[in-house]
């Protein structure tokens, strides 16, 4: 058993707690303003290379899209999307430890497509036909007390899977495609992304064991050719309880941004889908908003941003131009810290820069009246390290501990993915730093 396993004794975080409500009472009475929560940190930039070091084989490969796990003073796991043939962008989910500074091996978490140990299922019969057949990718992982046709496991990964659509409509470039189809061996493509899950007993070596549906499916009655959902987050709030974060990209902007919903996977059976009939039981698939602590629904919430600025322009921040957001729970002062994609540079997937922000947990709960989000820091490709100097940075996380929360609750840690020049072309300098400093509140 690994020593990451060993770590579940580390304290858990329940939101519903006493100390939520004191929290909420002390800042309503005493008219406290949540601004002056932190004071700005002093932020370092880690090397002057890659997070995990260029330890690729020959050829043309790529990692972003990092979570970290911290689960003991020294020591800590990640798990990343990155390719496994040269040339080919076929996201997989990779795992790897660090332990006081020295890095451990590299290994497949997740496939995409057909599960089988560490190998990934890759013929056409199935590449097309699954609904996380061609890509996984946006890995976390919460501990917590799961159960799947009544097998128990200690582990969740939540993830993005996605299939490929294709268009009937040959191409030579991309802007011979209906965005956001684009060019791939000469048809029109895209991507159909649905959240989906996996559980395992161990983080490290596995085996994952995917739920073989999606948690959140792809909406086939939006536009054709949307993106969909994914780059799911999460929290652990009680036992098999998830508080669940994802990005909506239908080309809505009614809709579109960043949703909460809680998922409860304490008690399931995989051959059936997801529902919203409460409570949980073997009998049923997994069962999303309803809160089992309050045995009453939690609707669907879509985050605002107020107080969250465009980082190009300096605007006031769109609801439906939230996304991919990073979220980590900080227990001493009951807020929600996320590491979000600024706005784009080049196009998807690289921005300009990127936001550390936070906002009371009262108001992931509520969905009430809400108090601005506070931006602690806007980082800037140009100085999220490495060398040569990136041009962008996309797919950061934010340092948690194995529910999802800080380990340190003094010492703030996020992961941009940083990128040299343009896509597509680009695409295969993609790695990974680390960019920390201590929390002052």
């Amino acid at each position: 058993m690994s020593d990451i396993t060993n770590s579940m004794k580390h304290k858990i975080n329940h939101f519903f707690s006493f100390k939520f409500v004191l929290s909420l009472i002390v800042i309503l009475v005493s008219g406290y303003n949540p601004v002056d929560l932190y004071a700005n940190p002093t932020w370092y930039i880690i090397g002057k290379g890659s997070m995990v070091g260029n330890n690729n084989p020959p050829g043309n490969f790529y990692r972003y899209a990092p979570s970290g796990v911290q689960y003991g003073a020294t020591d800590k796991a990640f798990y990343w999307c990155g390719n496994r043939v040269s040339n080919v962008v076929r996201d997989h989910i990779i795992a790897r430890t660090n332990n006081n500074q020295v890095w451990g091996p590299e290994s497949v978490a997740l496939c995409p497509g057909k599960q089988t140990g560490a190998s990934c299922q890759i013929g056409n019969d199935l590449r097309y036909t699954r609904w996380d057949g061609e890509h996984v990718c946006d890995p976390e992982v919460i501990a917590g007390n799961y159960k799947m046709d009544g097998i128990s496991y200690g582990y969740a990964m939540l993830y993005m899977g996605a299939m490929k659509k294709k268009q009937p409509l040959a191409c030579t470039t991309t802007s011979q495609c209906t965005s956001p189809y684009y060019c791939e061996s000469g048809q029109c493509v895209v991507d159909q992304g649905a959240v989906g899950v996996a559980f395992s007993n161990d983080p490290l070596t596995g085996p994952w064991i995917k739920y073989p549906k999606p948690l959140i499916a792809y909406n086939q009655a939006k536009a054709i050719g949307s993106w969909g959902v994914g780059q799911p987050s999460g929290t652990h709030v009680s036992d098999g309880l998830i508080l669940l974060f994802y990005t909506q990209g239908y080309g809505e902007i009614s809709g579109d941004g960043v949703w909460r919903r809680v998922v409860d996977l304490s008690n399931f059976s995989s051959s059936l889908a997801p529902t919203t009939s409460g409570p949980p039981a073997a009998t049923k698939g997994p069962i999303l908003d309803y809160h089992t602590i309050n045995q009453t629904t939690l609707r669907p919430l879509r985050l605002n941003t107020i107080g969250l600025t465009n980082t190009v322009n300096g605007s006031p921040l769109a609801r439906h131009d939230l996304r991919n957001v990073s979220f980590a729970y900080h227990g001493d002062t009951d807020a929600f810290f996320i590491f979000r994609d600024g706005e784009a540079k080049f196009g998807d997937p690289s921005s300009a820069k990127s936001q550390v922000a936070w906002i009371p947990a009262s108001y992931i709960w509520s969905g009430g009246a809400q108090p601005p989000w506070n931006v602690l820091l806007t980082i800037d490709g140009a100085v999220a390290g490495g060398s040569p100097t990136p041009t962008g940075i996309s797919n950061g996380g934010v340092q948690r501990d194995i529910y999802g929360g800080f380990y340190d609750q003094s010492w703030l840690e996020v992961f941009p993915s940083r990128v040299l020049g343009a896509p597509p072309q680009s695409i295969y300098t993609f790695r990974m730093n680390t960019i920390h400093g201590p929390l002052n509140y």
